[in-house]
């Protein structure tokens, strides 16, 4: 005799009848997938605003394309997840897709707080670093193997290597494991010998921890520094999202291999565990989504109002560097990718903004206008500026000038002030 207590769910255990015990999972199935939706829409939604809301105020584009970067990781893996879902036989090659942008984000995470530190600028860096006499020492227990490390540029080159370590290697095993899985010798979850999920989980998991560990020195020997930025919440909302995706794949999977998780249906078992971690992944993005905008907020970047005409397009760099920081990415691999491998950069050098403060009298007063005085003076060396914000990398570029500088207010003052910045230009050798 068939049992029926009204629940989808309960129809799956209870009911001997086929095609009743489809019905049910088929409905289950769909119920499931709808609330992962609507998790992924909220996801989305406060993602998307919070982006919206950092590039309307665009004022400091070389930190806040890293916060960018970082923000556009909620919606990638609540969108994957919800796909796989969607077409289960796929799942594994989305969740491949999704776990790339991990390493890249664990990257997107030390540019930031380098970019903190320097306001953009990491020769800043390199000077906060030499003002430490003291050498590094390495946490328990790897201080009774290793030296203390000195603090200097070589440091910061040493976290850049460790965490692109991870953004290259990631991707690679990606690529292997899709190819694996097309040859049937991947098996997702299953821990054997002769398959490639254990093999490639264990040089991911060397290759994280690596990323991770220098992480720590970096937030170790920078902690007095990076305490004005609170790193510790933006740290926590990133791994987050990463012990979650993995750890509860890595306890799915081992649940699968004990047979405490069964097939249901046409999904194996490797399915179901895979949606089940995809679904808990849609519900925890739209928590995520919440947690960043307390630790990446816009706020801070709001400029005052002012007498001067203040646009975040004119510090556009491009539309991947913009929200993804593409262009420093390449420029600190490049840094640190050993031998002669090196990534095409598209850099080009690019024209500096030039800001007039004729309304504004003396150094109070352009304080409390919000305007970097040093902005405003006439570069000194000849031929080359550092670089400005809406540029793609660090480092400095020949100077190129607009033909003509316009101000909103007193044209005839502009006028006169063309005149006399054109003088200036003339006897340090520049051409406009």
């Amino acid at each position: 005799m068939d049992i029926k207590l009204g629940l989808p769910a309960t129809s799956i255990f209870w009911t001997h009848n086929n095609e009743e015990r489809t019905s049910a999972i088929e409905r289950w199935h769909r119920v499931a997938f709808i609330l992962a939706g609507i998790f992924s829409l909220v996801s989305l939604a406060v993602s998307v605003h919070l982006i919206r809301q950092h590039q309307k105020h665009w004022s400091k584009p070389r930190i806040q394309r890293k916060i960018v970067g970082i923000l556009w990781m909620v919606p990638i893996y609540a969108i994957t997840s919800w796909l796989s879902l969607r077409f289960k036989d796929a799942a594994v090659y989305l969740d491949m897709f999704r776990d790339c942008y991990e390493g890249y984000v664990i990257y997107l995470f030390l540019a930031l707080m380098i970019a903190y530190l320097g306001n953009g600028n990491e020769y800043k860096v390199h000077d906060i670093l030499n003002a430490i006499d003291e050498p590094l020492a390495h946490p328990y227990p790897m201080n009774l193997v290793l030296d203390p490390i000195p603090l200097d540029a070589s440091f910061l080159r040493r976290c850049k290597f460790g965490v692109m370590q991870f953004v290259a290697i990631k991707p690679i095993m990606t690529l292997f494991a899709a190819f694996l899985e097309s040859q049937r010798l991947y098996e997702k979850g299953e821990f054997r010998f002769d398959r490639g999920y254990a093999y490639v989980s264990f040089v991911q998991n060397v290759s994280i921890s690596w990323a991770f560990y220098d992480l720590v020195l970096f937030y170790i020997a920078l902690k007095s520094s990076l305490k004005p930025f609170d790193p510790v919440p933006k740290f926590l909302a990133i791994k987050a999202v990463l012990f979650l995706s993995f750890w509860q794949g890595v306890l799915l999977a081992a649940l699968a291999q004990f047979g405490i998780i069964d097939q249901i249906g046409n999904w194996t078992v490797e399915n179901v565990s895979t949606g089940v971690q995809n679904w808990l992944i849609c519900f925890e993005m739209s928590l995520c989504a919440f947690a960043h905008i307390y630790a990446f907020p816009y706020q801070p970047f709001v400029r005052k109002p002012s007498v001067f005409q203040f646009s975040a397009d004119g510090l556009r760099s491009g539309l991947l560097n913009d929200n993804l920081a593409v262009h420093d990415a390449i420029n600190d691999f490049n840094q640190v990718a050993p031998g002669r491998v090196l990534l095409p950069s598209s850099f080009r050098p690019g024209n500096p903004t030039i800001v007039h403060y004729s309304n504004v009298s003396n150094e109070r007063e352009r304080q409390e206008e919000g305007v970097d005085a040093a902005a405003l003076e006439v570069p000194k060396q000849q031929g080359w500026l550092e670089r400005d914000t809406e540029l793609h990398t660090t480092g400095f570029v020949p100077i190129s000038f607009p033909d003509r500088v316009s101000h909103p207010k007193n044209s005839a003052n502009n006028e006169s002030q063309q005149s006399e910045m054109d003088g200036k230009y003339e006897k340090l050798g520049w051409t406009m």
